[in-house]
């Protein structure tokens, strides 16, 4: 019995110290809508997944996009050509979970086109 009490409180305190941070960020501006989901993963790496979504009615003119998303001190992003349907999906993976996720956390998007650039403040849709 004392060996099922022990086994038992070792699962409780891991699973109490394992902090899961899976999160949805969503927002829009005059020409993108965004989203960024973070999904914890097993050990210490979290997957990223950004998407952004060309507003415009002609997606075949606006070539390569350049875009970051930053939060809590972590940049994500790239340059992508922007695909037929008007979208652009990018995975990241970090070796390590952001400091803390609030309810009021904010990610900020930067994206770059044509000569043009826009911000968009996403934020916490889970």
């Amino acid at each position: 019995m004392p060996f099922v009490s022990v086994c038992i409180l070792s699962l409780v305190l891991t699973a109490g110290c394992s902090t899961k941070h899976d999160a949805t960020f969503a927002g829009e501006s005059e020409h993108w809508s965004a989203t960024y989901n973070l999904d914890s993963q097993t050990g210490n790496q979290d997957k990223t997944v950004v998407t952004l979504r060309y507003k415009g009615t002609d997606s075949k003119t606006v070539g390569v996009v350049d875009f970051s998303f930053e939060m809590n001190r972590r940049t994500l992003g790239g340059s992508q050509k922007l695909s037929e349907n008007g979208l652009i999906v990018f995975e990241g993976a970090y070796s390590s979970p952001p400091e803390s996720l609030s309810s009021d956390q904010v990610v900020k998007a930067t994206v770059k086109w044509n000569g043009a650039t826009e911000t968009i403040e996403l934020k916490r849709t889970r």
